[in-house]
């Protein structure tokens, strides 16, 4: 039994986590009951506090290795598990350190997120330089937000073009005019290629090869590329005239298009690779601008019955192409929809 006054006078008072003015005489009592109830807090070993932030922290450091939507929900979800344990082990009588662990798991969490995220922004920069040679920032954009496998069997559109009789001309003009003329020829080639969702793969001398339908996804590549390619011919007649009026060589162009089923993906080795493509169909394209006069675009029967519809063409026959054990049918673009 314990004996004291309480009145409020006397100011014998303390705050407890229950009120801001419990009478002392009161928590003493509690203090006694508690003691002789055997009904008392117990701090755990030593050693636990440490382990438990430790594991803690791995455990907020691990968290970090899942895509960053799991991530969010297994950090939170990790911290209140932890709160839960804690209030079970108060009820039981053990007071565990909550401020501790959870400031150790926050800080680790924090530090593992920050490294994740820089390396994953380097990688994102590297991908960025690698892609941005071949397609247009839109279509990086995408890249970024996808995961490609390295090597894919996928049907695209192929295009080949190349510059007729430059080789003769390169030896007798130049170095400076041949470079500034390609260089002009090639810029506006390849704007034209990125502007129909196409990925330029190599510039091989005067000629050029892109593909339609990777990495972008295109719901008619084929027609892309026989786009691209009549916008290709009306550009360099453009360039003919404005080259004309400077005094200089003017330009014709040829190109093959073929769809087909081919290997893309980055091909090469630690050192240097590309995004390239492979397989038949890649030099049956190559094959078809090489049968192709100048002005013109050939086209295989493949692309032909996917832009049918859309595009004029007349039918060629068949033609023999190297490479090929079969005999190819061919089809030429209308010259009309060339002409300006």
């Amino acid at each position: 039994m314990l004996i004291g006054q309480t009145g409020p006078s006397i100011g014998d008072y303390s705050p407890t986590p229950i009120s801001s003015f419990s009478p002392n005489l009161f928590i003493h009592r509690e203090v006694v009951a508690n003691l002789l109830e055997d009904d008392t807090l117990y701090s755990p070993p030593l050693w636990l506090t440490p382990t438990i932030i430790i594991l803690f922290s791995l455990l907020a450091g691990l968290t970090t290795l899942f895509p960053v939507r799991i991530n969010a929900l297994l950090f939170p979800a990790s911290l209140f598990m932890y709160l839960f344990l804690s209030f079970f082990l108060f009820l039981k009588g053990i007071l565990l350190n909550v401020f501790s662990p959870i400031l150790a798991g926050f800080l680790s969490y924090s530090a593992s997120t920050g490294y994740a995220l820089f390396f994953e922004e380097k990688e994102k920069r590297r991908i960025r330089f690698f892609f941005k040679r071949y397609v247009s920032e839109g279509v990086v954009d995408k890249i970024l937000n996808r995961q490609f496998e390295a090597l894919r069997r996928k049907e695209l559109t192929i295009l080949f073009s190349d510059i007729k009789g430059f080789g003769e001309f390169s030896e007798r003009a130049q170095p400076e005019e041949i470079t500034e003329m390609l260089r002009r020829y090639f810029d506006e080639m390849t704007e034209i290629v990125f502007k129909y969702g196409g990925t330029l793969d190599k510039f091989i001398g005067d000629g050029m090869l892109a593909f339609f339908g990777d990495p972008d996804e295109l719901p008619n590549h084929a027609l892309s590329a026989v786009n691209s390619a009549l916008e290709m011919q009306k550009k360099g007649s453009l360039l003919n005239k404005e080259w004309e009026r400077e005094g200089r060589e003017t330009i014709e162009i040829k190109i093959g298009i073929n769809t087909g089923f081919v290997t893309v993906g980055a091909i090469g080795s630690k050192r240097r690779s590309e995004y390239t493509v492979l397989g038949r169909e890649v030099n049956l394209a190559q094959r078809l601008e090489a049968k192709a006069t100048p002005g013109k675009i050939l086209i295989s029967h493949r692309t032909f019955s996917l832009v049918k519809d859309r595009i004029k063409a007349k039918e060629l026959g068949e033609i023999e192409v190297k490479g090929e054990r079969e005999p190819v049918m061919v089809y030429e673009v209308d010259p009309s929809l060339i002409d300006l």
